[in-house]
């Protein structure tokens, strides 16, 4: 017996070493398969907010570093507070939920990284907190909820503001979120089945229920699904994130920066038009923009941050009696053609070649649209990212 005790003692103890060098090489293993998924996912990310930046910066500086305490404000309540979306009590709500829920779901998809490489990690010092636990549970349910309230709004009250916005790329996007909502969930009670849960499962009511589905399996079975699952979640996180730049949604990156640049002076005032007397004598010159090189970089900024939401088409008098006007089809022309033309400006420059710019005005904008305007500032008073 004592042959037999010794015997299995030895043997134990020559085996840990060898299941800790298995173990420290699958971490290893998953650490350098997750470095190579967010090194693809950035650099692809990468590429277009550079493409991006450098068009916006073809245009012509403007000062707006001054009124700090102004835009601290202004961020505080124009993005955090999301005051102006809530003109629009339901449309705010909803949006509100998705962006406060993500905010706080940060937490998470930080989680979600470190638990793809060791399934124990929790976020050091509040990661066992059974309030984070509910906070989490309590605000993916919200933009749940926000999803739902979209949907509703675009699929049964079909509002006219959003006549030309590009629709499917708005159920792309909220497609997208639902999954990384439901993945959550699912992750969440699979690591909860399999003994992982990092807060009390009293705090996380949604979670414990979601569990269920995976009770039945054996520890091992839910810690499996709990693996798949994670990379799952992060595989649409990265996935998000690559397509982002290239949707409507890029306002998700640059709405806080366009807010924060945004014009601090009285509501109404306009920018005055420098007029060079002597380059419009020679030819030189012109009247405001008269191609893409001609606005300013906020101009610039401000097609990245457009909604299509399409409050300010509601808002213009011009549009709403008829005339060509539409605020929003006027930026979304115009960030189309950015799109295509700032690129192309950037390569004809790198190789040092003269290329013709393309006029604004007829070829993007027909002269109806501009003459119709009244310069009331309905739709820059509308506006939520402040174009």
């Amino acid at each position: 017996m004592s042959v037999s005790l010794t015997t299995f003692v030895d043997g134990q103890a020559g085996m840990r070493p060898t299941a800790r060098r298995i173990r420290l090489a699958c971490v290893i293993l998953r650490a350098g398969v997750l470095l190579l998924l967010v090194v693809a996912a950035g650099g692809a990310f990468a590429r277009r907010a550079r493409i991006l930046s450098r068009t916006v910066r073809l245009g012509r500086p403007v000062d707006r570093s001054g009124d700090v305490p102004a835009r601290v404000r202004r961020e505080t309540t124009h993005v955090l507070g999301q005051r102006k979306l809530f003109r629009r009590a339901l449309p705010g709500l909803m949006h509100a939920l998705i962006f406060w829920g993500f905010l706080v779901l940060l937490t998470t998809i930080a989680e979600a990284f470190g638990q793809a490489v060791e399934p124990d990690f929790v976020l050091p010092w509040i990661g066992r907190a059974g309030w984070l636990g509910l906070v989490q549970d309590l605000f993916a349910a919200g933009v749940l909820v926000g999803l739902a309230i979209a949907v509703g709004i675009r699929v049964g009250q079909r509002p006219e503001r959003f006549v030309g916005s590009h629709r499917r790329d708005a159920y792309r996007i909220l497609g997208l979120i639902f999954w990384i909502i439901a993945t959550l969930f699912l992750l969440n009670g699979a690591r909860i089945a399999a003994g992982l849960a990092e807060s009390p499962t009293a705090w996380t009511p949604l979670s414990t229920a979601v569990s269920h589905a995976f009770t039945w399996m054996s520890p091992a079975g839910a810690r499996a699904w709990a693996s798949i699952l994670v990379w799952t979640h992060l595989a649409i996180v990265l996935g998000f994130l690559v397509y982002l730049p290239r949707s409507k949604h890029l306002h998700i990156a640059t709405s806080a920066i366009n807010v924060w640049l945004a014009s601090t002076r009285p509501s109404g005032a306009l920018e005055p038009l420098r007029i060079d007397m002597d380059a419009l004598e020679r030819g030189d010159g012109s009247l405001g923009a008269e191609s893409l090189t001609g606005l300013t970089q906020k101009s610039l900024l401000d097609l990245g941050a457009c909604t299509e939401c399409g409050r300010c088409q509601s808002a213009c008098p011009a549009w709403n009696t008829g005339k060509p006007l539409s605020p929003k089809l006027l930026i979304m022309n115009l960030r189309d053609h950015a799109l295509a033309e700032g690129p192309a400006v950037l390569a004809a420059r790198a190789a040092a070649e003269a290329r013709a710019p393309q006029a604004l005005v007829p070829d993007i904008v027909d002269d109806e649209v501009v003459w119709a305007c009244t310069t009331c500032g309905a739709c820059v008073q509308e506006c939520p990212v402040d174009i």
